[in-house]
């Protein structure tokens, strides 16, 4: 069943319409649809800006699979001496359990398998970048996971420094917890793997993911287990989770390092919940992953993990124009958003619900 909103997702590439349902996998023939979106700038000029900082991240990526599958060993047997808290911040800190020795040696291998499947598929669903010779190359590659991750990580990360800077100029002390400073890089490798998958759980996927499946089943819809993992595209109710879950995630950073820490990541937290949103959950996940990999490139690889940073902020800061004009895309379009974008089936014998 489709709607007067199915090309238009399809366009945006999403998965499936945010209206009515229709998932665009089925379809064995998905036709091309430019949307005027109606940017500042000249949306391909400014989508061009983005190829560089895809290399870089496509490279970051395979840099940190690889740190992760060699050091994998070294890994499991730091962990077997060490201990960690799995918890959930609904909006307040939830311990749910302790776990050291063999049971973290599992976790860890539970972890490393996420972002192992996690980096494959953000590959998978973003092969249209590398057909070069297709008609209609920008508008498909847009639509990719890895364009969208390279599009706001870097710019991000700019971001989040100039921020830092700021608040430094005005008296602010910004430190680094002591232990983290005393991780080796077996520790450090798993403590920031565990962040990129863990902290997408309890910040993205239950706060997030539950509350639109929920309302998926209130909708009657039989494909309501998608919208637990993402990639739902942008409605008035995933806009008001996107920004509550965001609020959420830098609040939780401001207990063990102090309330300058809000700031700074807030635009980390907007710019995954927004992966989470328009890509799914395994976008998310890569992107914090690798936002914090920054210090174990260098750990890991010497001066290679250092020329990776120095090209992650490079060709982020060529990406801000890009993400300056989505932003005020995004606020532009606003009112003209579904209010769930769940109210009606794709079974016709339903008909369509209320919204």
């Amino acid at each position: 069943m489709s709607c007067d909103e199915c090309e238009k997702c399809k366009a945006m590439g999403y998965k499936f319409c945010v209206k009515c349902g229709q998932n665009f996998a089925e379809e064995a023939i998905v036709p091309q649809h430019h949307v005027d979106k109606g940017g500042v700038l000249s949306d391909d000029v400014l989508a061009r800006t983005v190829y560089p900082a895809v290399i870089v991240v496509a490279v970051a990526l395979v840099a940190t699979v690889g740190i992760i599958i060699f050091n994998c060993g070294g890994v499991f047997d730091t962990v077997f001496t060490m201990r960690t808290t799995v918890y959930l911040f609904l909006p307040l800190y939830v311990p749910l359990t302790t776990i050291t020795g063999q049971e973290l040696q599992y976790f860890w291998m539970f972890i490393a398998t996420v972002i192992l499947a996690c980096a494959i598929l953000v590959f998978y669903d973003s092969r249209s970048l590398f057909r070069f010779n297709t008609g209609h190359y920008i508008e498909d590659s847009k639509k990719t996971p890895l364009y969208g991750i390279a599009m706001v990580l870097g710019a991000v990360l700019v971001i989040e420094f100039l921020i830092a800077f700021l608040m430094m100029s005005l008296g602010y002390k910004i430190t680094t917890p002591p232990d983290m400073l005393k991780w080796t890089l077996e520790e450090s490798i798993f403590q920031y793997a565990k962040a990129g998958v863990w902290e997408e759980i309890a910040f993205r996927l239950v706060p997030f993911g539950v509350p639109m499946m929920i309302a998926a089943i209130g909708f009657r819809r039989k494909d309501f287990l998608k919208y637990l993992f993402g990639g739902f595209g942008a409605s008035k109710l995933s806009v008001i989770l996107w920004i509550i879950t965001s609020l959420i995630f830098a609040f939780a950073h401001v207990e063990g390092w102090g309330s300058w820490k809000f700031l700074v990541v807030l635009p980390g937290g907007f710019m995954l919940g927004y992966l989470f949103m328009r890509y799914g959950i395994h976008a998310a996940i890569i992107a914090h992953t690798l936002n914090d990999f920054l210090t174990v490139w260098v750990n890991a690889l010497g001066f290679y993990g250092s020329l990776l940073e120095m090209g992650i902020l490079i060709t982020g800061f060529v990406c801000i124009p890009m993400l300056l004009n989505q932003i005020y895309v995004g606020a532009r379009n606003l009112k003209r958003l579904p209010g769930t974008g769940m109210n009606q089936d794709r079974d016709d014998s339903n008909g369509p619900s209320a919204d």
